[in-house]
């Protein structure tokens, strides 16, 4: 098996896509951050080149002056820090993921950041599993949030979420042609349903394709 040492063809490897786990509590910058400090990490446990040399030139002006090579300690590590270190890396990610949300996360790394552009533009689907719990709302409505307000939940049936459910699906299909800016009654409408999912063209609204209750244990539930 071929091994790498020498650092600086390591790093012009250091191209292209990015899958990282994200887990929930932690900010997307953070994994960002985590991820090329530890790339510097390995790059700089490698054969790094040594500090350059300065030139010295003693001696009598009037006779043969003395050259001298000596490192210089403008570039040793002690002085200016590690070789490589995080800016010297480009990362970006193709879509936001929140604190409290966990999941895969796809980064471009130095060139591969055109790649994540051009997925940004296409608009890629995100796939989501709500895990919700009845019977208490909170002030920021998440888990962590302060507890306001206790109910019933014992009444709620699998099919009510089912019917819910249903219900802003349909009214999620419908907005997909209004947000293509077609009306529903023109062939154009049904030229691009017969073409699959309509894609969205702009990120600033949300489009939910298909939903429906996964799991319902009371009083926790979950929705994808």
């Amino acid at each position: 098996m071929n091994y790498l040492s020498n650092s600086e063809k390591a790093f012009k490897l250091l191209n292209g896509i990015v899958c990282l786990y994200k887990p929930a509590g932690v900010s997307l910058k953070g994994c960002r951050h985590s991820l090329l400090l530890k790339l510097c990490q390995d790059l700089n446990s490698m054969d790094v080149r040594p500090p350059e040399n300065r030139v010295i030139i003693s001696g009598d002006t009037t006779k043969s002056l003395e050259v001298k090579l000596e490192p210089s300690y403008a570039d040793n590590v002690l002085v200016v820090g590690p070789r490589y270190q995080s800016k010297d890396l480009k990362c970006i990610w193709t879509t936001h993921l929140g604190m409290r949300v966990s999941g895969v996360c796809v980064m471009g790394l130095n060139k591969g950041t055109k790649m994540v552009r051009h997925l940004q533009e296409n608009y890629p689907l995100r796939t989501y599993h709500l895990h919700g719990q009845l019977g208490i709302m909170t002030k920021n409505m998440h888990i962590d949030g302060q507890v306001v307000e206790k109910g019933r939940f014992d009444f709620v049936k699998r099919e009510n979420i089912d019917k819910l459910m249903s219900t802003i699906q349909a009214s999620n299909q419908k907005k997909m042609f209004h947000l293509a800016k077609v009306d529903t009654q023109t062939q154009m409408a049904y030229d691009l349903a017969t073409k699959g999912l309509i894609r969205p063209t702009s990120s600033n609204e949300p489009l939910i394709y298909g939903i429906k209750c996964i799991s319902l244990e009371l009083p926790n539930f979950v929705i994808g």
